[in-house]
């Protein structure tokens, strides 16, 4: 599993953004341009960035988006949250009631999604500029096919 094209496209943008020091606006042309895509598509990602309080828009002449915060108290999971809108908030409460086998599917794959976000909310824009994500580890493949 992994993240949406959109979502990949919008922290592909926000590293763009957060390279830029000092924070000074960045229109969504330059950005377009830098990952080769449709402007209007990425109007689209960036709106609902703005929604979420993760950029900021500044209009008039030399304006563009900037962070809302520093990029260092942005994670990664953010954006993605932002953009797939995979929350806890998406669990629907089952209580003692019985699910059905394809229900419990569901459940199964959104309870996977919110543990592979968490992931994503270990790691900052900060620590994409920085390398510093790399303290994350490749699992061991001996370890994982051991109860083969």
């Amino acid at each position: 599993m992994k993240p949406s094209t959109k979502a990949e496209l919008a922290l592909n943008g926000m590293v763009n953004l957060a390279r830029h020091v000092p924070a000074k606006p960045i229109s969504l042309a330059v950005l377009a341009e830098e990952q080769s895509i449709s402007l209007s598509y990425l109007e689209q990602i960036f709106a609902t960035l703005r929604r979420s309080g993760l950029v900021l828009s500044v209009r008039g002449p030399g304006g563009g988006y900037l962070l809302a915060r520093p990029a260092g108290s942005i994670s990664t999971g953010d954006i993605i949250d932002a953009i797939d809108e995979i929350s806890a908030g998406n669990l629907r409460p089952t209580g003692k009631e019985q699910l059905s086998t394809s229900g419990r599917a569901q459940q199964f794959w959104l309870v996977m999604r919110l543990q592979i976000l968490e992931l994503f909310r270990q790691v900052t824009l900060q620590d994409i500029l920085d390398g510093s994500f790399q303290r994350l580890e490749y699992p061991d493949e001996s370890t994982s096919h051991a109860a083969e």
